[in-house]
C-alpha cells in the first residue's frame, strides 16, 4: 500500500520534469544564436566580447516558454569606433536548434526581439 502511494507521488512529479530537461532556456537559445552569428558573420580568428541582454524572466517562463521560439537579434560592433559591423536576426527553436538567421534590411525585428545580443571585435 505504501509503494503504491508513493509511485502515485512520484509519477507526476517524474512528467513534470520531463519539459525542462527537452527544452532549451533563454540562454541556451541565445547561446546557439551567438555562435552561429559569430561563424557567419564574423572573420575568423577574431577575438569577440558579448554582451547579452536578457530580460528577467519568472522560473515557470524560463522552464515552459508561451511560444515555440525565441526571436533574438544580434549585431557586432568594431571595438575602436563602435561602428556597426554587422546585424542579423536569429530564431531559434526551445529545443535549441537555429531555424532562421538572416540580415533583414528592415530593421522592425530588433523591437520585436526577445533578446538583444552584442557582439564586440
Amino acid at each position: 500500500m505504501k509503494a503504491r502511494w508513493i509511485l502515485a507521488i512520484a509519477s507526476p512529479l517524474a512528467l513534470a520534469a520531463v519539459p525542462i530537461t527537452s527544452q532549451a532556456g533563454p540562454r541556451e537559445a541565445v547561446d546557439a544564436c551567438v555562435s552561429s552569428f559569430v561563424e557567419t558573420y564574423i572573420p575568423e580568428h577574431r577575438v569577440v566580447r558579448v554582451k547579452k541582454e536578457l530580460p528577467e524572466t519568472k522560473p515557470l517562463t524560463m522552464m515552459y516558454p508561451t511560444k515555440g521560439r525565441y526571436t533574438i537579434a544580434l549585431s557586432a560592433h568594431e571595438a575602436r569606433s563602435g561602428k556597426e559591423v554587422a546585424h542579423a536576426r536569429c530564431v531559434v527553436s526551445t529545443r535549441g536548434d537555429v531555424i532562421v538567421l538572416d540580415s533583414p534590411a528592415d530593421s522592425s525585428y530588433v523591437a520585436k526581439a526577445d533578446f538583444a545580443v552584442s557582439v564586440g571585435r
